[in-house]
């Protein structure tokens, strides 16, 4: 066996000595300068990759802004034809149809009477608070009974609710009359 003798002081005798204390200061400074450095390197990874992300984000936001713009006015148009399309509708729920009231009229006019002229029109008085439409018919015929057939025809109509007689003349041609008529809604 041999025997190992150290006869430095001490202080510098290191071989075998440790110094515990000073080595955990060491690797803690070292673990918290690396943690940091770790900590700024990832920090500046990620600030890169944002800044580019957020560069292809207003790229793409600069490409999309032509085409948003474009939706946006076919939205507007589109509700502006929707609302075009209800007041259409409207229209035509509120129209009659003048073919078939004028093709009901040919059917129950006599034969020895004849009209002149179909005036529509609103009447002064009710222009304000009531839509109620006048139908003027001036026309002509041989005898006074087929004006009254001619009435009493149009008051069997599901056009009117009126039927009145204006006026009556005895003319050259034959007897001229005027009848008002009111329209149903």
């Amino acid at each position: 066996m041999t025997y190992k003798v150290n006869l430095l002081p001490p202080k510098l005798q290191r071989e075998g000595l440790v110094d515990v204390r000073r080595l955990i200061i060491i690797s803690l400074t070292t673990l918290v300068i690396a943690a940091i450095l770790g900590g700024y390197g990832i920090f500046l990874f990620l600030f890169f990759n944002q800044k580019s992300e957020l560069a292809n984000t207003r790229q793409q936001l600069a490409s999309l802004t032509p085409i948003a713009n474009r939706v946006e006015e076919m939205r507007k148009e589109r509700k502006k034809m929707e609302a075009t399309l209800q007041a259409y509708g409207s229209l035509l729920k509120k129209q009659i149809i003048w073919s078939d009231l004028f093709y009901d009229l040919n059917k129950i006019t006599p034969m020895d009477l004849w009209l002149v002229e179909v005036e529509i029109s609103l009447p002064k008085e009710e222009q304000k608070t009531n839509q109620a439409k006048f139908i003027n018919l001036k026309g002509l015929s041989l005898t006074v009974p087929s004006i009254g057939v001619f009435m009493n025809n149009l008051s069997q109509l599901s056009y009117f609710k009126e039927v009145k007689l204006v006026k009556l003349n005895k003319e050259s041609e034959g007897i001229s009359f005027q009848i008002t008529t009111l329209l149903r809604e």
